[in-house]
């Protein structure tokens, strides 16, 4: 995470172990992010003490091992979470149940955030082609760079 020049790495720890972490740096007033992982692919992310117009940069970087189908690759990276549903009433719900609410901006809204992505990918063959059919994309090498959500 990256406000102004200040650069926060994360660390990863037990569940218990980072909220105590996190929720320290909060109440000392600290800046501070936490990724929870809510579901085997679902994550959510907290922050904490950012002031009102700080620009804040988080990047998240894993690596997937893609198995080809019919000779084809394929990567999806889900930005959305489609809505989730819950059968615990929300004031009574677990921690676990409580992120089911998809916020949504109404019709018209102009985004309050922005989001890139770049994919880098190390083939131990040559790559005939790279598609991409949902978003326009820049190519360059084997590096493909998502422009910017508006």
């Amino acid at each position: 995470m990256i406000i102004g020049n200040q650069v926060i790495t994360a660390k990863i720890k037990e569940r218990e172990a980072a909220q105590k972490q996190f929720d320290e740096a909060r109440s000392e007033g600290k800046s501070a992010s936490l990724l929870k992982q809510q579901r085997p692919n679902v994550f959510s992310m907290n922050v904490a003490n950012i002031m009102p117009g700080d620009t804040v940069h988080i990047e998240l970087r894993y690596t997937e091992l893609l198995v080809p189908t019919d000779k084809t690759y394929e990567f999806v990276y889900p930005t959305v979470v489609g809505p989730r549903y819950s059968s615990q009433p929300e004031a009574g719900a677990p921690e676990t149940d409580r992120w089911v609410k998809s916020p949504h901006l109404p019709e018209g809204s102009e985004p309050r955030t922005r989001f890139d992505i770049t994919a880098k990918l190390s083939t131990g063959v040559a790559l005939q082609e790279i598609a991409v059919s949902s978003h326009e994309t820049d190519v360059f090498g084997k590096a493909i760079r998502l422009p910017p959500s508006p």
